[in-house]
């Protein structure tokens, strides 16, 4: 899915990880709805999820086995930690994932962003899940990173993992995408198959039309001369039934609770 920043892809990612609720629509997985009310929900279903920020689900100040190992640790064990056992899974992701230095009790935070991702995408890697969600996933990284990064997420690909990605940059989604959705202002506005499409393309669907710009723009002005009336007529319905001796009321909103204890009137009572 490819959109420019503040399209909707971030929440939409979030939300299909059970991390926000949908205001509308629904989720088919393998044939069946799907509702997912938390991320545990979501993982026992087999979705998994690497976020824009990196900071939203690794650890930068523990080592790197700590960080590969946090998602299985129920299946490594119940009751008492094994680091020993931790480190062989994570010596495996390293090697697979070419993870540089390949090293498992090195600080994460001394690794380069690109290999923080890798990290990232080692936690979920293993055990591989049914779909995996990324977001934003070769973003702020160098040409040598962006390269490794697609290099795995084709390999899980041929694997059978259903990948979804969300990018705001249209190399990466035209490198990885089988089918392209464009979203604009919360909603997929364009379906492509890859193949014949170009950045162009992509960025003319994503980009806001000159008549699209002058609606949202004059809905903007509706709603704030609605409201601008809405305060005209509260204050005028105030000013018609004074309270106290010789005078007017009016009350803000943190002075609203303690008028109505004290069975005064408010602005918003007038109908």
């Amino acid at each position: 899915m490819y959109g420019f920043m503040g399209s909707g892809l971030i929440e939409f990612a979030r939300a299909l990880f059970g991390r926000h609720a949908f205001t509308r629509g629904n989720i088919t997985l393998e044939g069946k709805p799907a509702h997912f009310r938390s991320t545990a929900a979501a993982r026992r279903a087999g979705l998994a999820f690497v976020p824009e920020n990196r900071g939203m689900m690794l650890f930068r100040n523990e080592p790197v086995f700590k960080n590969v190992s946090i998602s299985m640790l129920g299946r490594i064990h119940r009751i008492l930690l094994k680091p020993q056992q931790e480190r062989v899974v994570a010596q495996h992701q390293i090697k697979d994932l070419q993870i540089r230095p390949p090293l498992t009790d090195i600080d994460l935070g001394s690794l380069s962003g690109g290999n923080q991702q890798k990290v990232a995408l080692a936690k979920w890697l293993t055990s591989l899940p049914k779909i995996l969600i990324l977001s934003e996933p070769t973003r702020g990284m160098d040409v040598g990173a962006k390269e490794d990064v697609i290099r795995i997420i084709k390999a899980l690909r041929d694997k059978g993992v259903s990948i979804l990605v969300l990018s705001t940059e249209p190399e990466t989604i035209l490198t990885l995408a089988d089918t392209i959705y464009v979203v604009k202002r919360g909603t997929v506005v364009s379906a492509m198959t890859s193949g014949t499409v170009t950045k162009s393309d992509l960025l003319t669907a994503a980009r806001e039309r000159p008549d699209e710009r002058e609606h949202r723009y004059r809905r903007r002005q509706e709603l704030q001369s609605q409201a601008g009336h809405r305060r005209q007529a509260a204050y005028a319905g105030a000013a018609a039934h004074p309270r106290g001796a010789g005078g007017v009321l009016l009350f803000h909103h943190h002075d609203f609770r303690h008028a109505r204890q004290r069975g005064e009137h408010h602005p918003a009572d007038v109908h």
